[in-house]
C-alpha cells in the first residue's frame, strides 16, 4: 500500500501545536487520509473536539482519545509534538496535498484490483473499463472552471507587472546575466533545464555555479561525489583557491586561514547535498521530495543522468527507459513547483569529428529528452582540445539548443575557472574578460569560432 507515515506525523505534530493548522487538518482531512493507527487516532480525537466546538486543548484531546485508543498517553502526544519543530505552518497545505495524493492512489490501488478480478471473471472488459473511467474521474478529479482560469489569469498579470518593475518572483537566476536575459530572467518554477557536454566541458562547475546563488535554499543530488569532496569544491568557490591543491594539501598558513574564515562565514548557507552513488528512479523521487517538501529546497540539480539505475523492461531500449526518467523528472518539477537542472553526458560521436561542437543528436535518447526537457543547454571549451590557444583560454560557450519560451541556436559566450569551479559574466569585476571574446549572446544567424 501506499503511504507517507513521516509526513502523516509531521502534519499531526504540527496540529497539536498550532491552531491554524488545527483547524486546516480538519476542514481538508479525512480518516482515510492516515495510514498509522496512532496518528489516525489522534486525528479522530481533535476531529470529534471540533465537532463538538471544542478548543482542542491536550486534556480535551486525551479525554476524547479515553473511548478511541486508551494506551496514546501524554507522553506519546509530547513525543508527536517534538517533529513540529522542523514544519512551519506554511508547510501544511503542501504536507496535506501530499497525503491527499497518496490517498487518492491508494484508493485507485484497490479499485483497479477489483475491477482486475471482476474482468476476468466476468468477461466484459469494455463495461468495466468504463466504469474505471468514471471512478477516476472522482478520484483524480481536475479543476476545469471559470474561476480556475480567471485566478491563473489574474495571477500571470502580477507576474508580468513584477517583471516590468524589475522584480521577478517566479524565475531563478542562472548567476549569469547573459544566460538569464536569454531564458527570460532565468529558471522558472516547474521547468526541467538539461545541461550537457562531454566530460571535462564544467557541468558540474556550472551546475555549483547556479545552485551557489541560492545557497541553503538549493540541493545537489550528486551519483559521483562524496560530502568531502563537495566540501573542497565549495571551499574552492569561496576563496578562489583550486580544488586539486587542496586535496593535495599545497598550501599556506595564510590560505588555511582564508579557508577556516570562509567555512566560519557559510554556515546556514550552503547547498544542501544528498551523495548517494546510483540510485533508481524511485530513490531519486523520494530524495528531491524531501529537499523540496521538509528542507524547503527551491532549485535542485541532478548530477547526473547516466548514472541512474536503468532496468530495461520488455520491449523497451535504453534510450526509451531514458526518455521515461527524463519524462518522471519533469513530472516531479511541475508537481513540487521548482526548477530542476539534470546534467548529462554527450556520446563519445563528439570525439570523432574534426569540429567537437555539440549539439542536440549528442544526447542519448535525444529525441525523447528533447520533448520533456524545456530548456537545453550544451557545454563546450575549446580549451579543452586546444590548451595553447590563448584566445579561448578560461572561456566556454553556452550552446542554447532548445529555450521553450525564447529563441534557440543561440552561443552565449562566458568566462569560466574550472579549477574554482566558477562560471561568469564576460566583463565582470571579479573576472575581467579578454577583448578577443564577445561578451553578449550571439544569435543563430550570426557567426562564432569555437
Amino acid at each position: 500500500m501506499l503511504t507517507n507515515p513521516e509526513i502523516e506525523k509531521l502534519v499531526i505534530a504540527k496540529a497539536l501545536e498550532n491552531d491554524h493548522a488545527k483547524n486546516y487538518l480538519v476542514t481538508t482531512c479525512t480518516q482515510e487520509h492516515f495510514t498509522d493507527q496512532m496518528v489516525k487516532s489522534v486525528f479522530l480525537a481533535i476531529q470529534n473536539c471540533h465537532n463538538q466546538k471544542l478548543k482542542g486543548t491536550f486534556p480535551e484531546i486525551l479525554d476524547q482519545l479515553r473511548n478511541i485508543d486508551p494506551l496514546i498517553t501524554f507522553d506519546s502526544l509530547l513525543d508527536l509534538i517534538s517533529k513540529a519543530s522542523i514544519v512551519t505552518t506554511a508547510d501544511i497545505e503542501s504536507n496535506i496535498q501530499i497525503l491527499t495524493d497518496t490517498m487518492r492512489a491508494r484508493t485507485l490501488e484497490v479499485f483497479l484490483s477489483e475491477m482486475l478480478i471482476q474482468m476476468r471473471l466476468d468477461g466484459q472488459p469494455y463495461m468495466v473499463a468504463a466504469e474505471i473511467s468514471e471512478k477516476v474521474k472522482k478520484i483524480l478529479p481536475v479543476k476545469t472552471n471559470n474561476e480556475a482560469v480567471e485566478n491563473r489569469l489574474f495571477t500571470t498579470l502580477t507576474d508580468i507587472k513584477d517583471a516590468m518593475e524589475g522584480k521577478r518572483t517566479n524565475a531563478l537566476s542562472s548567476g549569469l546575466y547573459s544566460l538569464d536575459e536569454v531564458l527570460g530572467g532565468g529558471f522558472e518554477a516547474g521547468t526541467l533545464t538539461i545541461i550537457a557536454g562531454r566530460p571535462g566541458m564544467g557541468k558540474t562547475a556550472i551546475a555549483l555555479t547556479i545552485l551557489s546563488k541560492h545557497e541553503n535554499k538549493a540541493g545537489l543530488v550528486s551519483m559521483e561525489m562524496l560530502p568531502n569532496q563537495m566540501a573542497r569544491r565549495e571551499l574552492s568557490m569561496l576563496t578562489d583557491i583550486p580544488y586539486k591543491r587542496l586535496k593535495k594539501g599545497s598550501i599556506n598558513k595564510e590560505d588555511y586561514k582564508k579557508l577556516g574564515n570562509a567555512a566560519f562565514d557559510s554556515k546556514g548557507k550552503l547547498i544542501k547535498l544528498e551523495s548517494c552513488g546510483m540510485v533508481d528512479l524511485s530513490k531519486l523521487r523520494s530524495i528531491i521530495y524531501r529537499m523540496v517538501e521538509q528542507e524547503g529546497c527551491k532549485i535542485v540539480a541532478i548530477d547526473y543522468l547516466q548514472r541512474m539505475q536503468i532496468s530495461i523492461g520488455r520491449g523497451k531500449n535504453e534510450a526509451s527507459e531514458i526518455g521515461d526518467i527524463v519524462n518522471a523528472i519533469k513530472a516531479m518539477a511541475i508537481q513540487l513547483g521548482v526548477p530542476i537542472i539534470l546534467l548529462s553526458q554527450l556520446g563519445r560521436e563528439v570525439e570523432k569529428r574534426t569540429d567537437k561542437k555539440p549539439n542536440m543528436s549528442d544526447l542519448r535518447g535525444s529525441g525523447m529528452i528533447e520533448e520533456a526537457a524545456d530548456n537545453i543547454l550544451l557545454l563546450f571549451r575549446a580549451e579543452y582540445y586546444d590548451r595553447d590557444n590563448p584566445d579561448v583560454k578560461g572561456r566556454c560557450n553556452v550552446i542554447v539548443e532548445k529555450n521553450r519560451d525564447g529563441d534557440s541556436g543561440i552561443v552565449i559566450p562566458v568566462g569560466c575557472k574550472i579549477g574554482i569551479n566558477q562560471f561568469y559574466d564576460l566583463g565582470s569585476e571579479k573576472y575581467p574578460s579578454q577583448e578577443t571574446i564577445p561578451s553578449k549572446p550571439i544569435m543563430p544567424n550570426e557567426t562564432c569560432r569555437f
